[in-house]
């Protein structure tokens, strides 16, 4: 069990995803840093549902990367979120300057 864990942890480190949509990355960053649903709504200018799905998107994105029926949950997100602001997640993150926090 505890290797399949770490199995999902590096293939979470692996899995850079350059081309997911901005928004989708704002709303995983401004999730990870605490902000509800309708917080990041009124950041990005949408619905909280808007959001929600947009959460469910990138979930999915980021679950491509692991075995068939893993659960990629709010820990499991910020997990690949704090791999990745260096990277694929660069420019979303500086483009919410101002909001974060």
């Amino acid at each position: 069990m505890a290797a399949q864990a770490l199995e999902c942890l590096r293939a979470l480190d692996k899995h850079c995803i350059e081309n997911m949509d901005p928004a989708l990355k704002r709303a995983l960053i401004l999730e990870c840093e605490g902000k509800t649903h309708q917080e990041i709504a009124q950041i990005e200018h949408v619905s909280a549902g808007t959001v929600g799905q947009w959460i469910r998107i990138a979930s999915s994105e980021i679950g491509l990367c692991l075995p068939l029926g893993a659960r990629v949950a709010k820990v499991t997100r910020g997990y690949w979120v704090g791999q990745h602001l260096s990277n694929c997640l660069a420019e979303a993150a500086a483009q919410l300057d101002g909001h974060r926090g």
